[in-house]
């Protein structure tokens, strides 16, 4: 067969790319001073000057082998700038790049889009496409107004279909629209309409976004940032909030990298939290308010180190029933801040406002008052340095630039938080670090947490947790038209190209900065949110993440994410059994019955024959099921011999109408029967178990243990996989796969025949569960009976993915709550 024939355009190709990649070489010999007299050793300088140009040729062909292939711009970008409209749109292009491309698209007669064109030609003459349209829309508006009675009554009295003509209706709305106008900006101290919205004793009214999306926030509110997450992300709508979920480019190795080890991340990942709930809860009796935190977190936050401003990270209680997790920060002996998830937070807004006493508390709804950006990962210190600015002589500031350079923040107490006042970010043009940032040395470290400044700490956040003092930091908020016209003043003075001098009547931020667990919190007026994002995201090496992004860093942390791991409450165990197992079911259900999982077909899953097909729910962990196993097994004490009669059939107490429970196998049909059950079957392991009578067996809770699993053999696990105890009977078998099997050729065995546990082996489910990145093998979080936790005798447990066969063993790890 002839070779293909290229054709010219193919063939200059080809050419082009041989030649970047050939590298010349200087036909000489060998120079004899490159070697010792003996000649054995190799005398480094004379070598490399006289192989010089050979050097240059090779670092020049790297370079044009790398920019052969590139012959636009929009082909030259990195990847997460590249979009499939950048190759005709401009605007698509980075700013310093448009240039370029717009000579491209000359020299190559290229159609500009929409989009471009105003970069070329100016309009002559008419209206622009967009006022074209908003026109014609208000003349339709106000013809359905003259028709519809109902939006007659919502119009003015003098104007009626009857006595105006369209121009002067036109004009008569445009009039009182500028007088609403004036008189909103009346009632506000800047032109960008911020204020500061807090319900006392009462819930918060939701921010006034622009006229244009209010109707879309009618159920959902938008986060600050919102407009520019809806570009970049995909988004979803839970718990009032309309959320990121995460972005649209892939990134599971770039949020592994960048967050789950510090030695190795070269960046920092962000996002907008405002949707946290944040409330204030203040009394001038320290007693009594100390009383009400103790009673939340069950005594734990009312500990000497968190009185002394430690921010607590654990669970919160009404009564002994667990509502979900909370940050409490005690600003002062009178004043302490709540965080929450939101899917909790109203539930103990209203509990508390409920409970307490209002003549001596005072619950202020901060949240749509306070906002907060989280950032994460190696250099999450440093990007914040080039954005933040003090506008005075700050000991705390000083404190946060000593230690911006620091890429560990394990290595800092854990009391280490930041509170100053900054200035608008927007002052500077282009984020930059701190001048004055200098290495802070080991003996500093230890020494840091006692070396706060207590009291200008005591002052910021007192400004923080204040109302007034929040709308005070809304004065003279400047539009970016202010911002351009200050700094075009600026221009003869090239001193001052990058910073805006401060001045008397400029805006002065009261902002928090701490650390919880791995992650940095930004917690700062809901309104000041926009421009700290906008700057922050301008630092290279930043990204934005979504929720997707938190419960991944959790799981490589192996630590628990709320709520998908919280199934001992309410909103946790709603989340998987009614939320996530409806999602599951319905993709399911739309493949088609070839293509699915048989549940009730599948091979032989338990030692007993007589059970077919998956147990329990298919799409979400069975905490019912798991209750009833243990809760029987515990309560009547039964053998393997005791599964099943088969000469008898489920016999009923005729008097109470409670099941006589004489054999394992009537816990299944027990479980049946209550299989609906919708509240919460299970409650975390407090230390103590109780002892279970055979009436209580569906309706005491289960005490669980939280655990992390890791696989030894091949393979990972997935959400809702079952955990299973070791049988006496088959513990050397899994004993021999712990130490490995191995072929004739050194080659670990893994097709050997397996055996089976029980159906009453069955101790827990994992909740979240992939492959980990950093372990280079599957990883779990999940829970397991406590029951179990007593009579496991070593650390090995047996992991079956719901719909499968096949069972793996792994090693567990308790976790700490």
């Amino acid at each position: 067969m002839p070779p293909k024939q290229f054709t010219k355009n193919q063939q200059f190709k080809r050419e082009r790319v041989r030649n970047a990649r050939q590298i010349r070489s200087e036909a000489s010999s060998a120079n004899p001073g490159e070697f010792s007299e003996s000649g054995s050793v190799l005398n480094i300088p004379s070598f490399v000057s006289s192989r010089e140009y050979e050097i240059k040729q090779l670092q020049q062909s790297i370079h044009s082998s790398k920019q052969s292939s590139s012959t636009r711009v929009f082909q030259a970008l990195p990847r997460s700038l590249r979009r499939r409209t950048a190759s005709h749109n401009v605007k698509r292009i980075p700013k310093r790049l448009r240039n370029k491309a717009l000579k491209e698209m000359q020299k190559s007669q290229q159609q500009f889009t929409q989009g471009t064109r105003h970069l070329f030609e100016k309009r002559k003459h008419g209206l622009s496409s967009r006022k074209i349209y908003r026109a014609k829309m208000m003349v339709n508006l106000l013809r359905l107004a003259s028709k519809a009675n109902s939006m007659k009554l919502r119009l003015p009295e003098s104007l009626t279909a009857g006595n105006r003509q369209l121009r002067s209706k036109i004009r008569l709305l445009q009039k009182q629209l500028r007088n609403s106008k004036s008189e909103k900006i009346s009632q506000l101290n800047n032109q960008l309409g911020s204020y500061d919205s807090t319900g006392h004793n009462k819930p918060a009214n939701r921010p006034i976004g622009r006229a244009k999306y209010m109707k879309r926030q009618k159920d959902f509110v938008w986060l600050p940032t919102h407009l520019w997450n809806a570009k970049r992300s995909h988004m979803f709508k839970r718990w009032g909030f309309h959320l990121p979920w995460s972005p649209t480019q892939k990134n599971f190795r770039l949020t592994h990298r960048l967050t789950a080890n510090v030695a190795s991340s070269n960046g920092a990942m962000a996002c907008d939290t405002s949707y946290m709930g944040d409330m204030i809860v203040s009394c001038s009796d320290h007693e009594k308010l100390k009383d009400v935190i103790k009673q939340l977190t069950n005594g734990r936050a009312c500990l000497p180190k968190y009185l002394k401003r430690q921010l607590f990270k654990g669970l919160l209680y009404f009564g002994t029933e667990c509502v979900g997790p909370c940050n409490v920060l005690w600003f002062n002996p009178k004043c302490v801040l709540i965080r929450l998830h939101p899917s909790i937070y109203l539930q103990v807004f209203s509990k508390l406002v409920s409970c307490l006493n209002l003549k001596e508390f005072s619950v202020q709804d901060c949240q749509f008052s306070l906002g907060s950006i989280t950032i994460s990962g190696g250099k999450s210190l440093y990007a914040l340095s080039q954005i933040l600015r003090s506008t005075s002589d700050s000991t705390s500031y000083k404190q946060f630039q000593k230690i911006s350079r620091i890429t560990d923040s394990t290595v800092l107490p854990e009391k280490t938080m930041f509170a100053f006042e900054a200035m608008d970010p927007r002052f500077l043009s282009n984020p930059k670090p701190c001048s004055h940032s200098t290495p802070i040395s080991t003996e500093h470290l230890l020494t840091f947490s006692d070396q706060l400044p207590e009291t200008e700490l005591s002052e910021v956040l007192c400004k923080l947790a204040s109302s007034s003092e929040r709308n005070n930091s809304y004065n003279n908020q400047q539009t970016l038209k202010q911002l351009a016209r200050r700094r075009r003043d600026l221009r003869t003075d090239l001193n001052n190209r990058n910073m805006i001098p401060l001045k008397e009547t400029d805006s002065r931020i009261p902002l928090l900065l701490m650390r919880e667990s791995q992650h940095w919190v930004l917690i700062l007026p809901w309104f000041w949110v926009l421009p700290f994002w906008y700057q922050l995201n301008k630092v290279s090496g930043v990204y934005h993440m979504g929720l997707k992004q938190f419960q991944q860093q959790s799981f490589e942390q192996k630590t628990l994410n709320f709520p998908d791991d919280y199934p001992f409450t309410a909103v946790g165990y709603d989340e998987d059994t009614l939320y996530k197992s409806e999602v599951l079911h319905h993709l399911w259900s739309r493949k088609p019955e070839a293509k699915r999982i048989n549940y009730v077909k599948l091979g032989l899953l338990h030692k007993e024959t007589i059970i077919k097909g998956e147990l329990g729910l298919w799409f979400s962990c069975d905490w019912n099921l798991l209750r009833i196993f243990q809760n029987g097994l515990k309560s009547k004490g039964f053998r393997e011999n005791d599964f099943a009669d088969q000469n008898r059939t489920s016999t009923f107490n005729i008097d109470s109408g409670v099941m006589k429970i004489q054999y394992i196998v009537d816990l299944l049909k027990l479980y049946e029967k209550n299989k609906q059950e919708l509240s919460c079957p299970v409650e975390l392991y407090n230390g103590k178990v109780q002892e279970i009578d055979e009436e209580c067996i569906a309706t005491s809770r289960l005490p669980i243990i939280p655990v992390s699993c890791s696989i030894i053999q091949r393979g990972h696990p997935k959400d809702h996989a079952r955990i299973y105890k070791i049988p006496d009977t088959d513990s050397s078998y899994w004993r021999e796969i712990a130490g490995g099997t191995y072929k004739s050729n050194g080659k670990l065995q893994h097709d050997t025949k397996q055996p089976v546990p029980h159906c009453y082996d069955l101790i827990g489910f994992l909740t979240s569960a992939s492959f980990h990145l950093s372990d280079g093998k599957g990883i779990g979080t999940g829970f397991i009976s406590a029951y179990s936790f007593e009579s496991l005798t070593d650390h090995y447990v047996l992991i079956r993915n719901c719909g499968e066969t096949t069972y793996r063993l792994a090693t567990w790890k308790r976790i700490s709550v």
